[in-house]
């Protein structure tokens, strides 16, 4: 009985650590994907002789991205986070 309840704690444990794994690797891919975006418009505006005022914008939009791309610590809470009651 012992055994079978350690199987089956030590199995959950697993599958919440890879989920926690996983939306890490989401959050990274995101801000890569953002950093890739504004580098190709930034090479863009500056390949089309555009004037600095357009790349500034588009630099603001993509920390504006990364920005909203962070994970929040209330939208990911601890799966260690201690439960009172």
């Amino acid at each position: 009985m012992i055994n079978t309840s350690t199987t089956i704690i030590m199995s959950l444990l697993v599958a919440l650590l890879q989920n926690t794994q996983r939306r890490g690797e989401r959050v990274v891919q995101k801000k890569l994907e953002a950093i890739a975006d504004g580098l190709s418009d930034l090479m863009n505006h500056f390949a089309n002789d555009e004037p600095d005022r357009a790349a500034r914008e588009d630099l603001a939009r993509v920390i504006k991205d990364l920005r909203a791309a962070e994970p929040s610590s209330r939208s990911t809470p601890s799966p260690f986070r201690a439960v009172s009651g």
